[in-house]
């Protein structure tokens, strides 16, 4: 099987931070904390106030998580 790599540049995973979870380039906060507060009703821009994002920081850990539905269980 050949899977391919979803790059987005405003998403990191580092194997020492955040237990090699995918994050917020630059941030602790994590892709899966994100997709939390999202499916619990939470708007992209009352998410992105809670953690002092920019809205499109948050839109692309929801459009990250889409795409690799498989590893996310919010």
């Amino acid at each position: 099987m050949n899977v391919k790599k979803v790059r987005h540049y405003g998403i990191q995973q580092t194997k020492n931070t955040c237990g090699g979870q995918a994050r917020i380039k630059g941030t602790r906060i994590t892709v899966q904390t994100i997709l939390s507060h999202f499916v619990r009703g939470a708007g992209m821009v009352d998410i992105a106030g809670m953690f002092n994002l920019k809205v499109a920081q948050v839109q692309d850990a929801i459009q990250y998580a889409a795409r690799c539905a498989k590893r996310f269980d919010p």
